[in-house]
């Protein structure tokens, strides 16, 4: 039963991790050196508990913003940086998202709990954002390449290939990929959809297809309630004056965290 809740944990994160994009692509915000923000969380259904969030502007050129959330009592720590570099394709241009890292880590599982940098760790990569028609035909904004949630304590990774589209075929916001055993290459899941629609996991190991977007709406749903597992990986921006508490009606075990 620990394998199977080992694996169930990463498919529920993974998912997490893709279903945030369907926010969609826009444009980035845009500090001054030094410039940051924090707020705080109050979780109505487990009184007492609180989640905390702090990001800063730490470099200007090159851009570089690094934030920091932590829920004590439920166990949860997220370090991130974003250092997006900018290029430019013709008619397109890119940022390219490859070296920010988010790392997560579930500070009551794994084999060094209680220890200096111990928990269950998590790295997860972003996809790059592409702006077609800066110059002439309709502007669109796409998600394209590799994104990874890699968790070396449990042998698991998760591929999703966020897919652009090409000039006489494809479709827009299509993903594909796997989690899969990394020191086999076994692929145990196949990830198929659209990232800013529905999306679906197949269970390669039974006859059984898994509709994501059950789990998509449970998102939104937190999303709508201020919930702290969505604003886990992609907080609301907000003015650095603002103190104000978000209340939420949910906790991170309703979204499938065993």
């Amino acid at each position: 039963m620990a394998g199977t809740s080992n694996l169930r944990r990463s498919v529920f994160g993974s998912s997490h991790a893709i279903s945030n994009f369907n926010r969609g692509v826009k444009k980035p915000l845009n500090p001054i050196l030094g410039e940051w923000f924090t707020c705080h969380w109050d979780f109505e259904v487990a009184p007492g508990t609180q989640a905390f969030y702090i990001s800063e502007q730490t470099s200007h050129h090159p851009p570089k913003s690094s934030y920091f959330y932590m829920s004590p009592q439920h166990h949860i720590r997220i370090d991130g940086t974003l250092k997006p570099q900018s290029r430019f394709l013709g008619n397109s241009a890119a940022s390219m998202m490859n070296t920010s890292i988010v790392i997560l880590r579930l500070l009551n599982r794994g084999a060094k709990v209680g220890e200096q940098g111990g928990g269950e760790k998590y790295i997860l990569t972003q996809p790059n954002m592409y702006v077609r028609g800066i110059l002439f035909g309709k502007m669109k904004y796409e998600l394209g390449d590799h994104s990874y949630v890699r968790c070396t304590d449990l042998d698991l990774v998760a591929d999703i290939e966020f897919k652009v589209k090409g000039f006489f075929t494809g479709a827009y916001n299509a993903i594909g990929g796997h989690i899969k055993r990394e020191s086999t290459g076994e692929n145990l899941y196949e990830i198929s959809g659209s990232w800013n629609g529905e999306m679906y996991i197949k269970d390669l190991t039974v006859s059984n297809l898994w509709h994501i977007q059950r789990w998509r709406l449970t998102w939104n749903r937190l999303e709508n309630a201020n919930s702290s597992l969505t604003q886990l990986t992609h907080p609301q921006h907000r003015h650095p004056s603002d103190r104000s508490r978000s209340k939420t009606n949910e906790s991170h075990k309703d979204c499938g965290i065993p």
